[in-house]
């Protein structure tokens, strides 16, 4: 049974109440309900974290649209990118990391990567600028720059061409 004010009403009229505790009500209630619409809706608009891809070990890949940058002479855009990991994700970038011969010392915490990237358009070409590496608590816990990052061709129907259809478009 739906709680309307009409049902409310009735069931305040039938335990003697006036008119003025039913608006009263009535009007908390609606009052309420923006509230909590508000709320939802800032909630929502505060993530600027698009995902665009999913993987097999299930990490989960974003963009951040509010920091992309375009130099519409050259169509270079600039990029974050958030990787976040699965157990399955992380476990199987910390033994590449080892068979690497790379210390995956407190990489077991690993959480996300974001990725500062550059993407020309035109050209279908992308290079990575910055890494920085966060553990579960959302503290960084390694990073690297690229000044000098070579432009890599981005292959077709790639992690990175997905990334660069929904940027560059």
């Amino acid at each position: 049974m739906g709680l309307t004010c009409k049902t409310l009403y009735g069931r305040i009229i039938y335990h003697k109440k006036s008119g003025s505790d039913v608006k009263k009500i009535c009007s908390f209630i609606i009052l309420s309900f923006f509230v909590l619409l508000l709320l939802v809706s800032c909630e929502k608009s505060s993530s600027d974290w698009v995902t665009y891809k999913y993987d097999n070990d299930g990490n989960v890949s974003s963009y951040k649209k509010g920091n992309i940058q375009k130099d519409d002479g050259n169509y270079i855009v600039q990029v974050s990118v958030k990787e976040v990991y699965s157990d399955k994700g992380r476990e199987k970038f910390i033994q590449t990391m080892t068979e690497n011969g790379i210390s995956t010392k407190e990489y077991d915490k690993l959480s996300y990567r974001i990725y500062l990237n550059e993407i020309d358009c035109k050209n279908q070409k992308m290079k990575i600028l910055s890494v920085n590496n966060y553990d579960t608590n959302g503290k960084v816990f390694g990073s690297r720059n690229y000044p000098e990052g070579e432009w890599e061709h981005i292959a077709p129907d790639s992690h990175r061409d997905i990334l660069r259809k929904n940027i560059c478009q």
